[in-house]
């Protein structure tokens, strides 16, 4: 017979595009691949049923092997199979005017999957540049034939193109780290409802031994509480609107084992991110925030990146506590698509067990989890470092730009860049990152030019201060002290203006309040103060201004009181304009300066970077405020 009459629809395809991932290499100088996993919509249009037999991708105009795919037989999934009937037993049929989906999965031979075929097809290197899919039927002679898709990798509906991970490191202890693979145990099945999907884990070690799922000290678990992930948050990967959601089931009694069938629905959330839907799911019970959950009042909850979505379980088809990720384009039953992620870093736990911050750890640049096991630290920052990270904002409409540049030569030229755009530099800081020095600066729309420079003794930059001040009119706005491989610097910034100014250095705290009260009664505010340690000694810096205003010093021995005293401050019409966090012995001090003005002004400390940035970037967008300072308390 000829060809049979078969309608293929074929997912993820967007744009006319069919959309692959583009999968990292799982170590430093490993093999990034291309992962292609499709799923068939076949209807048969036929008067009579007709037997599915093979399946093959093609790859035209390249000399890419035809992939052959196994037992497709056993994996047709028509829409009309009886509930308890098994695809295995179908065996590849498909009744007149029905439609089956197909997916190229792990595909099970047997009853209790002891046998198994992979039919999952990854390349290595960049994919080819098209594919066309080959069905045949039993009992006709020729076989239908996709047209010709163009291959491309898929990219998220985010500004970035790629997801944040789901987890957040300020949230695991030291030694811990996150860890799953890029090939779900099915890879989706014969349905393809798990295409692309992610069963994410956290594991750590105690004294350099292979990494673990349970906590410390525990090597049989008996309860869920004795894995390492069990009430850790789940956070969104991008800004969204929660669809839907649901915590009202207790969790599974752990035993190691699958179970009971029909399992309870699992507590979960569906988050719409841009087209794409997202479902995380297995959480603990009634973990979801209240004002996440859809209501008739709020049928549409925001949701921003990095806010918790609810805690990690043990909830519905689990057999043991775990998070489960996947996601679909268009709504919630569409076409299932990858996730590439951003700001995060893997390492293939074969190639390090454990992981180490020395390992040979590869970062995700919008691309996806690779096949093998790999362990995940699920920020920019250098895995196993965090970064504490305080910044002030105020409210306000002006242009600004906000960078991070991983080395001093890279931030300079951005400056020169943002200068040239008409964004002058206003305030810097630095950080270290596993020994390599980070460098944060932010620039305001402004038509006043500045500069900055660099010096490693106090006298040679006051000397450029003066310099900058007598002959380009600019005035000392900012100072950063560093330490450069033993030897303290110090890093200037000066601004165009015409007010009167006096940056200085006292040896100790009486001398600094001394000289700040001077210059107040000279009016000069003071409007910067940081401090650097000196031949054992702390040593004062400070910049006071003619301003028509006074402004209030202070400092605290710890976060908590320096917060208290903001508060305090706020009562009677005061904002912090200024904060400089530092150590002194094993004490985390601070010291702020406060003046009389409209509020709001926010400081806040997050404990890591990546979660700061987030909030910033939420402060901009929605809040109408703009950030004016960033520092790091224990840099």
């Amino acid at each position: 017979m000829s060809k049979p009459n078969l309608t293929i629809a074929v997912e993820p395809v967007l744009d006319n595009k069919l959309r692959y991932l583009a999968q990292a290499p799982s170590f430093k100088g490993g093999t990034a691949r291309s992962k292609i996993i499709v799923r068939l919509r076949i209807t048969n249009n036929e008067n009579k049923k007709v037997q599915v037999t093979h399946i093959a991708f093609h790859f035209p105009d390249s000399s890419i092997p035809k992939k052959g795919m196994e037992a497709v037989t056993k994996a047709i999934d028509p829409d009309d199979r009886a509930d308890g009937e098994s695809t295995i037993d179908i065996n590849g049929w498909i009744n007149p005017h029905k439609t089956a989906t197909w997916s190229n999965g792990t595909v099970n031979l047997d009853a209790d999957g002891t046998q198994q075929a992979f039919n999952q097809y990854y390349h290595d290197g960049p994919a080819p540049k098209k594919i066309s899919i080959h069905v045949q039927c039993a009992d006709f002679s020729e076989v239908v034939v996709t047209k010709d898709f163009e291959l491309a990798p898929f990219t998220s509906p985010t500004t970035e193109g790629a997801f944040l991970f789901p987890f957040s490191a300020a949230d695991i202890k030291s030694g811990e780290y996150f860890v799953t693979r890029g090939e779900h145990w099915a890879n989706g099945g014969a349905d393809g409802w798990q295409i692309y999907a992610h069963d994410i884990f956290l594991e750590g070690s105690v004294n350099g031994e292979p990494i673990s799922q349970y906590k410390d000290g525990i090597t049989k678990p008996t309860k869920n509480s004795d894995f390492r992930i069990w009430g850790i948050p789940v956070r969104a990967m991008a800004d969204g609107i929660v669809v839907k959601a649901q915590d009202d089931t207790p969790a599974n009694t752990y035993t190691g084992e699958s179970p009971p069938s029909p399992a309870p629905e699992a507590n979960h959330v569906w988050v719409k991110h841009g087209e794409v839907y997202v479902y995380y799911t297995h959480f603990q019970q009634h973990s979801i925030p209240a004002e996440l959950k859809p209501t008739a009042k709020n049928p549409k909850p925001f949701v921003r990146a990095g806010d918790m979505l609810g805690r990690a379980g043990n909830s519905g088809n689990a057999s043991g506590p775990h998070t489960h990720v996947h996601c679909a384009y268009g709504d919630m039953y569409g076409a299932l698509v990858p996730f590439p992620f951003r700001k995060a870093w893997i390492v293939d736990t074969k190639k390090s067990n454990p992981p180490k911050n020395n390992s040979q750890w590869e970062r995700l640049d919008a691309e996806g989890i690779p096949r093998e096991y790999v362990a995940i630290w699920p920020e920019s920052t250098w895995p196993g470092f965090k970064v504490p990270t305080a910044g002030l904002t105020v409210h306000g409409t002006w242009d600004y730009k906000f960078w991070k540049s991983e080395d001093f030569d890279s931030f300079k030229t951005k400056v020169h860049a943002y200068a040239d755009a008409g964004y002058p530099i206003t305030y810097a800081s630095s950080f270290l990152d596993n020994g390599h020095r980070r460098w944060v600066g932010v620039f305001r729309k402004s038509t006043d030019k500045s500069s900055f420079w660099v010096k490693d003794t106090w006298s040679s930059f006051a000397d450029e201060a003066t310099r900058q001040h007598s002959e380009h009119g600019k005035r000392t706005i900012h100072v950063h002290a560093f330490d450069d491989g033993g030897t303290t610097k110090y890093f200037g910034i000066a601004q165009e203006g015409t007010w009167a100014n006096t940056c200085w250095m006292s040896d100790s705290w009486d001398a600094f309040k001394t000289k700040v009260s001077e210059l107040a009664h000279d009016g000069r505010a003071l409007v910067h103060v940081s401090n650097v340690a000196l031949n054992g000694s702390r040593h004062w810096i400070g910049i006071s201004r003619s301003a028509g205003y006074t402004t209030e010093l202070f400092y605290s021995t710890s976060l908590t009181e320096f917060e208290s005293k903001l508060d305090a401050y706020k009562v009677h019409g005061k904002y912090c304009i200024h904060m400089f966090p530092y150590v002194n012995g094993s004490e985390h001090r601070w010291a702020g300066i406060v003046k009389k003005m409209d509020g709001p002004v926010e400081m806040w400390q997050n404990t890591n970077w990546d979660s700061f940035v987030e909030v910033v970037r939420y402060a901009q967008q929605s809040q109408q405020r703009r950030l004016v300072a960033v520092e790091f308390p224990y840099s």
